[in-house]
């Protein structure tokens, strides 16, 4: 079976890509044999991401946060196929995956506060 990233390629959409924002926890309460440690869930859907050029959003990457991490991707698979491969192997009773697609015409974000030069 491809992989997804090879599955995007070779599917023959044209300029249809829809862009989506993933976002996910992974928790330190699942460390079972069937889910695996918390490090290797990690690292296998950072692997995951990065197959697909994901672009992440480090301004919700600091402590306090519920997400531990959100990140872009643009594919023309749908919010379902994308999460369907992303999910393994997180665990699906503590872990959490959402992905949701994001209307590029329909979106907002408050400038960076780190961002001195954005305009207010």
């Amino acid at each position: 079976m491809p992989d997804l990233r090879e599955l995007i390629e070779t599917t023959v959409l044209g300029d249809l890509t829809k862009r989506y924002l993933i976002v996910y926890r992974i928790s330190t309460e699942a460390e079972t044999s069937l889910s695996g440690n918390r490090d290797a869930r990690y690292r296998n859907l950072i692997e995951k991401l990065e197959r697909l050029e994901a672009e992440r959003l480090s301004l919700f990457e600091d402590e306090g946060h519920v997400s531990t991490s959100c990140w872009i991707v643009r594919s023309p698979l749908s919010a379902a196929q994308l999460g369907g491969d992303l999910h393994n192997p997180l665990d699906k009773v503590n872990d959490h995956l959402a992905v949701f697609e994001v209307d590029d015409e329909n979106q907002w974000s408050m400038p960076d506060a780190r961002d001195r030069t954005a305009p207010v």
